[in-house]
């Protein structure tokens, strides 16, 4: 009647395991250098920094490349198509040092154009995308007379820079707010506007020289 009680229980059926899983790839030096040009919590100086270097490297069109991938990925990231713009005025800065063509340099400042104004309908307050576009669009051809937008976009900047903490990067609104002054033919507003500009930076390099007359 006691005939089984002891005997052992049945050993549980064993459990397949799948094993054409695949590891999420490592990121690569390229996607963190990329992640930092377009995260907000990295810094002005330190993305100047980044571009310096990629720039040195000669790693822009790979940089590039991988901006216009995430931008198709993430279309709602204003970031993105911002440091995108960024690079290419980054690569037409090398053409130019080369002695290139002066129609590619003319595409990729259209194409950066382009970028940033994408980068502004997504986030208005986007500053880099606001003081970048502002300050190509300076180097425009006097023949284009954009020197009236690009003093009415710089002057909007400082307004809304009047409401944020101040960062060592809101100086150099006033840089090219004076210098475009100066390209029009307004040297008195130029140089107030930089004597303005160094009233709340009065350590930036660049303002005490524009007040110096360098």
């Amino acid at each position: 009647a006691s005939a089984g009680v002891n005997e052992p229980a049945p050993a549980p059926a064993a459990i397949p395991v799948t094993t054409d899983l695949k590891p999420a790839s490592a990121p690569t030096a390229l996607s963190q250098t990329v992640d930092a040009l377009v995260s907000a919590h990295t810094s002005f100086g330190d993305k100047q920094a980044l571009w310096k270097k990629i720039k040195d490297e000669g790693n822009l069109d790979q940089v590039m490349d991988e901006l216009k991938k995430r931008s198709a990925d993430n279309p709602n990231d204003s970031e993105i198509p911002a440091a995108l713009g960024q690079a290419e005025l980054q690569k037409a800065g090398v053409i130019s040092q080369n002695g290139g063509s002066i129609n590619e340099m003319g595409i990729l400042g259209m194409q950066a154009d382009q970028n940033f104004y994408a980068a502004l309908k997504l986030d208005p307050a986007n500053w880099e995308a606001q003081f970048f576009k502002a300050a190509a669009m300076s180097y425009w051809p006097l023949e284009l007379n954009k020197g009236e937008e690009v003093v009415q976009r710089l002057s909007t900047l400082i307004d809304q820079q009047e409401k944020l903490a101040a960062q060592p990067q809101f100086a150099q609104t006033y840089v090219v707010l004076g210098n475009e002054y100066q390209k029009i033919g307004q040297p008195d507003k130029a140089a107030a506007t930089w004597q303005l500009g160094l009233t709340k930076f009065p350590n930036d390099p660049t303002l005490l020289k524009k007040i110096n007359g360098q």
